[in-house]
């Protein structure tokens, strides 16, 4: 419910719709973002606790319209490489990974930048 509303507050004017969410019984958050362009933004975070830590595994996707990948964020602890460890970015466009802070506002401005370079 927090990043609902967190998404509507800050990036409300970007999106054209937000399509609710789900909370399971596994402690999960399944979100889906239409941006005013229609492009969408996925959401998926699984919420568990670890040597008694609450811990977050995520994955936010970035499409264009016709569903096709610009770009993703996870932190599946598979490129120990990136300084951000194991948070890390993926680019439709190249095979390189480059660091990524985990934080959806991030990932959500990084979008909005996106959609502003698109407008020039």
């Amino acid at each position: 419910m927090i990043k609902l509303f967190f998404l509507k507050e800050k990036f409300g004017y970007l999106c054209k719709t937000i399509n609710g969410f789900e909370v399971s019984v596994t402690h999960e958050f399944h979100d889906d973002v239409e941006f005013v362009d229609g492009s969408k933004l996925f959401i998926k975070e699984r919420y568990f606790f670890e040597r008694r830590t609450l811990s977050i595994k995520y994955v936010y996707i970035y499409q264009k319209t016709n569903g096709l990948e610009i770009f993703r964020c996870d932190n599946s602890p598979h490129h120990p490489d990136v300084w951000t460890f194991p948070h890390h970015k993926h680019y439709a466009h190249t095979n390189r990974i480059y660091p990524f802070s985990g934080e959806l506002a991030d990932f959500i401005s990084e979008i909005e930048r996106y959609l502003e370079e698109k407008e020039t």
